[in-house]
């Protein structure tokens, strides 16, 4: 949006970010957009916990949009944390802690086939997708 528009959104935030059932982002809420004329400073707009915490009485809105879609994906990744490693936690308190060794010892060993599959996968995904970019995928279905 930055670079093709010139435009700068002021106000990103979860509220303000839409994924519909294709996976594509759409970004709402454009009150708060300005033009970009020279990346000058400008007076400071948006939610006050996803704003630049550098931003004084004025600000660089390209580098305040990119903090806060920073500031978005940490949240996300620390969730992702959370969620995912609480489970030792949770199965120590609720079962014992010896079964947390005989749980991670089975779980590693039904992820190896999906580890492997991704060893082998990951050089064709780089490939099919600078291929689809390009626009140089051809797929025959017949």
């Amino acid at each position: 949006m930055h670079e093709k528009l010139d435009i700068a959104h002021r106000d990103l935030k979860p509220e303000n970010i839409l994924v519909n059932d294709d996976l594509h982002v759409k970004l709402i809420d454009f009150d708060s957009c300005i033009e970009i004329k020279n990346n000058d400073h400008y007076p400071i707009f948006g939610t006050k916990s996803y704003r630049c915490p550098s931003s004084s009485l004025h600000y660089d809105v390209i580098k305040g949009d990119i903090y806060s879609l920073g500031i978005k994906f940490f949240v996300g990744q620390m969730a992702a944390l959370i969620m995912f490693n609480s489970q030792n936690f949770i199965l120590s308190q609720v079962v014992n802690p010896a079964e947390v060794t005989v749980f991670n010892i089975a779980k590693k060993l039904f992820g190896l086939p999906l580890m492997c599959f991704m060893i082998v996968l990951t050089p064709y995904w780089s490939a099919i997708t600078a291929a689809y970019t390009k626009d140089e995928l051809y797929l025959n279905l017949e």
